[in-house]
């Protein structure tokens, strides 16, 4: 993640209009949340879970993560939810649904033979 930013950076540089920046505490504070919570420590807890879990089941934190996401910025940041938010939601839990349900299969036929 560290190469990938480091590598990113003279495109940044050269075509973002870094004059528009206002740099307060609260950019800072979200800058550092981000770094720290959002790269370091999910990074970290998604390694662990591959060491732990089955890759079929690890690989659906990019299906949950969103769904957080969408959550917390209803319920923090009083953002609107709609019909087709709600279908996407419900879409996306089925998914979840039918690997994990699977994968259970899947355990359990193993479990038989």
């Amino acid at each position: 993640m560290f190469f990938g930013g480091f590598f990113c950076l003279p495109f940044s540089l050269t075509f973002d209009n870094l004059n528009q920046i206002v740099w307060t505490g609260d950019v800072f504070f979200a800058l550092s949340y981000l770094i720290l919570i959002g790269s370091i420590t999910g990074f970290s807890m998604y390694a662990y879970t591959l060491s732990k879990l089955p890759m079929t089941i690890a690989s659906l934190y990019s299906y949950i993560n969103p769904l957080v996401a969408v959550l917390l910025g209803w319920l923090i940041l009083d953002e609107k939810l709609n019909f087709k938010i709600g279908i996407a939601f419900m879409v996306t839990i089925f998914g979840i649904y039918l690997v994990n349900y699977g994968y259970q299969q899947q355990k359990k036929n193993q479990y038989l033979q």
